[in-house]
């Protein structure tokens, strides 16, 4: 603005050397990490949020914010319209902050089949009192049917991952994971499967695809490598 009302002859931040971003390391859970949390958190409050994580890449606000007339069991595909956040004592539910924020993710055959016995569960339980069945009852809820906040699946998720790894000394990783590489281990999943990257971006919700690529662009290399060993092992077997 000073340039242009020519009080400056130039603007002196156009010198200024951009500062470098630094990205923390992406660490997708491998498929033993996988088992021994689900196992471990089997008939917790934490199990479902977890599972469905895992099969849909959503983040933790969103599926906190996930209500069942957003699923369709029928079709086999969740809706994400909104996202939740506390603010001091009080939660807040907010749209997506971005367009492609707004998506729908389809799903697995046995995430499907977990969210119908979640549904079912809860009618049985009278844990929708006062509310309209697939309408407007949060998916994720506490076994009493209270609210089930975002400090709560953080801090409970954590004290998961130090139990299994104070127990067991080859899962001593998980000590520093968190609940958000839930996220990229559904996405790591979604790579080796050979998903292309804007099917991937779409999943996720990610505005451009550059940014889906340049999140996980450590991580193609290693399953490149891993493709090419793959065929070669298949091709001595199909020269033997």
């Amino acid at each position: 603005d000073a340039v242009k009302k020519h009080l400056i002859i130039a603007n002196p931040s156009e010198h200024v050397t951009k500062p470098r971003v630094e990205r923390d390391e992406i660490r997708p859970l491998t498929d033993s990490e996988v088992g021994i949390v689900l196992n471990t958190l089997t008939d917790t409050e934490y199990y479902d949020i977890v599972l469905i994580a895992l099969h849909t890449g959503m983040r933790r606000n969103e599926l906190l914010g996930l209500r069942w007339n957003d699923i369709n069991l029928d079709m086999a595909s969740v809706s994400v319209n909104r996202s939740i956040y506390r603010a001091h004592t009080t939660t807040v539910t907010t749209p997506p902050k971005t367009r492609s924020g707004s998506r729908s993710i389809d799903l697995a055959p046995d995430a499907v089949i977990h969210l119908r016995d979640m549904f079912n569960k809860q009618v049985a339980n009278g844990l929708m009192y006062g509310y309209t069945p697939r309408g407007d009852s949060l998916v994720f809820i506490r076994t009493t049917g209270e609210t089930l906040l975002p400090t709560a699946v953080t801090h409970g998720f954590k004290k998961t991952l130090r139990y299994i790894a104070d127990n067991n000394t080859e899962y001593d990783s998980l000590r520093n994971a968190k609940f958000h590489d839930l996220r990229h281990t559904h996405a790591s999943d979604l790579y080796e499967q050979g998903v292309p990257d804007k099917v991937i971006s779409e999943r996720l919700g990610h505005s451009r695809v550059s940014i889906t690529m340049d999140i996980y662009t450590h991580i193609k290399p290693t399953m490149q490598k891993n493709y090419i060993k793959d065929f070669v092992l298949k091709g001595q077997q199909i020269t033997q």
